[in-house]
């Protein structure tokens, strides 16, 4: 079995001389693909094979190539997305990544997906890795489709008489859908991934259930970024409207980072803000 493929000549354009993939299918169904009508077939996604040895194979491969000095670019998924949603559970691509690291083999990635972001944190691509992504243009497009999905779902699952009842439970000047908490609950696990960048756009569209998803959201990613919590959190707290929001914000949202950010957390208690939270006792930030 070979997962470092040696192409025949030096790609002229992207300069890369070796291509692995850690999965065979891809469930994106670009347009553009060259795959598009080859053996790989079209959304793949239920036929999805994932090679489970592959970091063992690779990492014998690059040692027999790193002792020959026969280095050169590798690109990452070339015949699939190497951040399919998948990766979050096998984290093959994060494994290669750190063996290309380990023997100083340049790479280039082409993804769709902000997963990515994982990686340039934990094995420092920017340093000592060179990849090239068009990350931005992902990210813009995936929270755009991210955001039309949640809000469409909640449109499909509004409740007219939830909204009458949560207007007198809840009140103030905010939309509200009507939704219950089992389906927000299940909404914030569908798109914990979504970044914290679709946290804010939840937030901002001013909605009591998006902005109730955003949290729950950041209760399970929190972890990854604290000081980003933490800065998202000062600007929230100025922008409480409700008193459902403002016990999500003081019970959930720092619950990732209570234990390792204990001090940071007492500052901001220090520098609280009491708010007057329509419905409700003042609010103590």
């Amino acid at each position: 079995m070979s997962v470092l493929n040696k192409q025949k000549q030096r790609d002229s354009w992207f300069l890369t001389e070796y291509s692995v993939n850690a999965y065979e299918g891809c469930s994106c169904n670009c347009l553009y693909c060259y795959i598009r009508g080859s053996k790989y077939g079209e959304n793949m996604d239920h036929g999805l094979a994932v090679k489970s040895n592959a970091l063992e194979v690779l990492e014998k491969q690059l040692q027999a190539r790193s002792k020959k000095g026969q280095y050169g670019f590798i690109v990452v998924g070339s015949a699939t997305d190497a951040y399919l949603y998948h990766e979050e559970e096998w984290k093959l691509t994060e494994g290669m990544l750190k063996l290309f690291l380990k023997y100083r083999f340049p790479v280039f990635i082409s993804t769709k997906s902000i997963l990515i972001l994982r990686d340039v944190k934990t094995s420092r691509l920017g340093t000592r890795i060179s990849v090239k992504y068009n990350l931005k243009m992902a990210i813009l497009n995936l929270m755009s489709k991210q955001i039309k999905e949640i809000q469409s779902i909640l449109n499909d699952r509004a409740d007219k008489g939830n909204i009458n009842l949560f207007q007198i439970m809840v009140p103030g000047k905010q939309k509200i859908y009507g939704v219950k908490t089992p389906v927000l609950n299940e909404l914030a696990k569908k798109y914990k991934e979504g970044s914290f960048d679709l946290v804010e756009q939840l937030w901002n569209s001013g909605a009591l259930e998006e902005r109730i998803i955003a949290i729950k959201i950041i209760e399970k990613i929190g972890k990854n970024d604290p000081l980003r919590v933490l800065a998202l959190f000062k600007k929230f707290s100025k922008q409480i409207d409700n008193w459902a929001v403002c016990d999500g914000l003081g019970m959930q949202f720092l619950r990732g980072i209570v234990k390792s950010h204990q001090e940071e957390i007492f500052d901001l208690a220090g520098d609280s803000i009491i708010q007057k939270i329509p419905g409700s006792e003042d609010c103590l930030w």
